[in-house]
């Protein structure tokens, strides 16, 4: 059987994947193949090695299709991947956390004049100025206790939230914690409740920018 392994179908490469020049991004593609089979990899002849076949390729555009073809015995078939040369790629990340529920009980307990006095947000700040560090929070919609809900949160600190929204956004998780995997088995229409819910009360209790 044909196959190219590498890169994958509606990969995005970069120059970390290969050599970039003005030309374009080199890369090697590499497959699989039956044996005694004459393969090129977008017309150009590939090196073979018992079943496998390599080729190096220039990805000069945005998006790319890229072929191989096997020509023996058994006749002719084609294999065909499309990929994206991410042309300008950059280091980045993204930090998020999961099971979020109990910062906001507790700035609802305590009341702080501002919300960054809160433990929790005081930590995630002090990593943001220190470093530029932006985080995204994975809500539940109620605590494990269900003690808390989104639905209790005030409007009152809605501007901080927003002043925040630069390097800390909401979204997210799950109802509540329990029962594990609540998804599974889930309808369509229960993981689309549930994230209206809360991205609903985020909005009010917060703003549309957080």
């Amino acid at each position: 059987m044909l196959k190219i392994r590498f890169p994958f179908h509606g990969a995005v490469l970069t120059h970390r994947n290969g050599v970039q020049d003005a030309n374009g991004l080199t890369i090697e593609v590499k497959g699989i193949a039956p044996l005694g089979e004459a393969i090129t990899v977008n017309g150009i002849p590939a090196k073979r090695s018992g079943e496998r076949f390599s080729a190096n390729i220039t990805l000069a555009k945005f998006e790319n299709e890229i072929t191989a073809e096997a020509i023996g015995f058994q006749g002719q078939a084609k294999h065909t991947v499309k990929v994206i040369w991410d042309k300008n790629s950059f280091k980045r990340f993204r930090f998020s956390i999961d099971d979020n529920s109990f910062f906001l009980r507790n700035i609802l307990q305590e009341k702080p004049k501002y919300i960054n006095d809160n433990l929790y947000l005081s930590q995630l700040k002090k990593l943001h100025d220190e470093f530029g560090v932006k985080f995204t929070l994975n809500l539940f919609y109620e605590t494990p206790e269900k003690d808390f809900n989104l639905s209790m949160m005030p409007t009152a600190w809605k501007p901080q939230f927003e002043d925040n929204a630069e390097w800390m956004r909401m979204t997210w998780h799950a109802y509540n914690e329990f029962p594990d995997r609540p998804y599974q088995y889930a309808s369509p229409q229960k993981v689309g409740h549930d994230y209206d819910l809360i991205h609903g009360e985020v909005n009010r209790f917060a703003g549309e920018n957080a």
